[in-house]
């Protein structure tokens, strides 16, 4: 029995080809809204709409973007918001922003849980680049980033791009290791790191040392 061949014109197959990529970018967005990448979150959209600038499911997931962002520069809100859910504030470091940087997503997930659990609100990055891309549209309250990352990045490179600008230079800095040698952690200390983190982490001496840190800091 002959099969019939199903014939695609070149028209179809474009179309077909920027649908797929459409899917993926969405995909990204929603994968990277979910874990509070914002900054990572709105580069994967903005694909989307050089492709259909009116695409609804992009249209929809900026809009929830453009929320989650505006809570997060909401610096006298009452309770901490994230992902539909809100954690009562229980003193005056709670509803506090910390932007969370580490190359390993299940860490990005893990201490952003924690860290809302005591009120805080958070927004997390990948690599030092999508931080700084963060920090261009939300300035948080503390930082806790990585020391090292795969692209030849450092967390030092991050530390030293906040200190030379004069609305972020105050923000509290907190470094995350596995492991890290005595003169590294000396010079960190002289620089100004206010305390190193060693993994595996345990989410009461995070959130202990983040609360310490942003008491410190409103006293200044």
């Amino acid at each position: 029995m002959q099969t019939t061949q199903e014939t695609v014109t070149p028209e179809e197959l474009r179309d077909r080809y920027l649908l797929a990529k459409i899917e993926h970018y969405l995909r990204e967005a929603e994968s990277c809204f979910q874990m509070a990448r914002y900054a990572a979150a709105s580069k994967a959209l903005n694909r989307v709409t050089e492709i259909d600038k009116n695409h609804p499911a992009a249209l929809s997931l900026s809009r929830r973007i453009e929320y989650q962002i505006s809570v997060l520069k909401n610096r006298n809100g009452k309770t901490s918001v994230s992902g539909g859910m809100s954690f009562p504030t229980a003193s005056k470091e709670n509803g506090k922003t910390v932007l969370v940087v580490d190359q390993d997503e299940r860490v990005l997930m893990n201490l952003s849980e924690r860290l809302r659990k005591f009120g805080l609100r958070t927004v997390s990055a990948l690599n030092c680049d999508e931080a700084s891309d963060t920090i261009a549209s939300i300035t948080p309250d503390l930082v806790i980033s990585e020391v090292n990352f795969a692209d030849g990045s450092t967390g030092y490179d991050l530390f030293s791009a906040i200190r030379k600008q004069s609305h972020t230079r105050n923000i509290p800095f907190l470094f995350l290791a596995t492991r890290i040698d005595r003169e590294t952690l000396i010079a960190g200390k002289r620089l100004g790191v206010d305390d190193f983190l060693f993994k595996p982490l345990d989410g009461e001496v995070v959130a202990a040392s983040v609360m310490n840190c942003l008491s410190r800091s409103r006293l200044d």
